[in-house]
């Protein structure tokens, strides 16, 4: 579910559902699923993260980023949330990485 939602609304959708999750059991688990299916679908097509609006950023309060850096800012407040699912964490380890790297190489 994750996948079509970043498919076909954008980063910026699947990361404002991860976060409507906030309250509801189980929540973890689905953002770290989240989280795997953006890094999985944007490590093979990058826009989806570049495309990202400050849309995500406004999640982690940032606003103003755009990019691979809205989305990293919105993956650092699910981890703030959540620091004791290590799936989450590792997933969000995956997605952070890939955002640095694209942020270096945009400089």
């Amino acid at each position: 579910a994750a996948a079509a939602l970043l498919v076909i609304s954008g980063a910026d959708s699947l990361l404002a559902h991860l976060s409507s999750l906030r309250e509801m059991p189980g929540c973890s688990s689905a953002r770290a699923s989240g989280l795997k299916a953006l890094f999985e679908i944007s490590s093979a097509e990058p826009s989806y993260l570049l495309h990202a609006s400050g849309a995500a950023s406004q999640l982690a309060g940032a606003t103003g980023a755009e990019g691979a850096a809205a989305v990293l800012a919105a993956v650092r407040v699910f981890v703030d949330e959540e620091s004791m699912d290590s799936a989450l964490l590792r997933n969000a380890e995956l997605v952070g990485g890939l955002c640095q790297g694209l942020l270096q190489a945009q400089t």
